[in-house]
């Protein structure tokens, strides 16, 4: 008895579509945002690779360009186990068109 399979659909890559919507910044900020919410220290890795997402929306070498640093400066800085400087941090954000922002925390 022959089985038959049922065609396995094609998926559409992610990250094209991601990289242009990150290109808005509202949806940059919401994104980031996003990999703050229920942040530990452990997940502070997370949130970086999510603002080098961004970072590549926008271009890796015009970014680096803005805030004084070469492509390979930018990358080492927002990767796995380092810790940048509050000021390149707060210079990708501007080059990006975003900000920092602190707020109260919400009441349980």
């Amino acid at each position: 008895m022959k089985t038959k399979r049922a065609k396995a659909e094609m998926s559409v890559p992610y990250e094209p579509y991601l990289l242009e919507n990150l290109k808005d910044p509202e949806y940059a900020a919401g994104y980031l945002s996003s990999c703050l919410s229920g942040f530990s220290d452990d997940e502070f890795e997370i949130f970086f690779a999510a603002l080098m997402q961004v970072v590549k929306a926008h271009g890796v070498m015009p970014t680096a360009k803005s805030v004084g640093m070469t492509r390979d400066a930018l990358y080492k800085a927002f990767t796995k186990h380092r810790n940048p400087t509050f000021k390149s941090f707060k210079k990708v954000l501007d080059s990006l068109g975003l900000d920092l922002m602190i707020v109260p925390k919400e009441q349980t």
